[in-house]
Parts: C-alpha cells; sequence; structure tokens
C-alpha cells in the first residue's frame, strides 16, 4: 500500500472480510491513510455488526474520510 501511494494512488482500502486478519487489515490500511492523509474505500458485507462497530471505532478520527460499503448483510 506505501508503495501505491509513492506511485500516485490517492486513496487506500481493499476489503477485510477476506483478509484471514481482518482487524490487522484495517490497521495497516488505516496506518497508511494516516501516514498519507488519503482517503480510506473499504469494502465489506457488513454482516458482523460487531465487526462494523469496530471499524467504525478505529477509523472515527481519520481525515479525510472513510468509506465502507456496500453493507449488504445490514
Amino acid at each position: 500500500l506505501r508503495d501505491a501511494v509513492k506511485m500516485g494512488a490517492g486513496v487506500v482500502g481493499g476489503c477485510p472480510d477476506v483478509d484471514p486478519d481482518p482487524t490487522g487489515y484495517v490497521e495497516a490500511v488505516l496506518e497508511v491513510a494516516s501516514e498519507h492523509g488519503c482517503p480510506v474505500d473499504l469494502h465489506t458485507d457488513g454482516g458482523d455488526p460487531a465487526r462494523l462497530a469496530r471499524i467504525a471505532a478505529m477509523a472515527g478520527g481519520l481525515r479525510p474520510g472513510v468509506t465502507l460499503g456496500p453493507c449488504g448483510g445490514l
């Protein structure tokens, strides 16, 4: 992710649902975004309300912002 941002990517993100460590993945994405001032776009089915709450709590203070979607499981 860091290399992608250095090469010009303006947004970081991905799909934590398919990572073996979804929380660790989100932490890594948010860290890179915070370091570079990038917005975040995370794709999740939203089937686990506790996971969504954790992501929201972790990302709440990040600016310029975080998008979660499509959250079809809600």
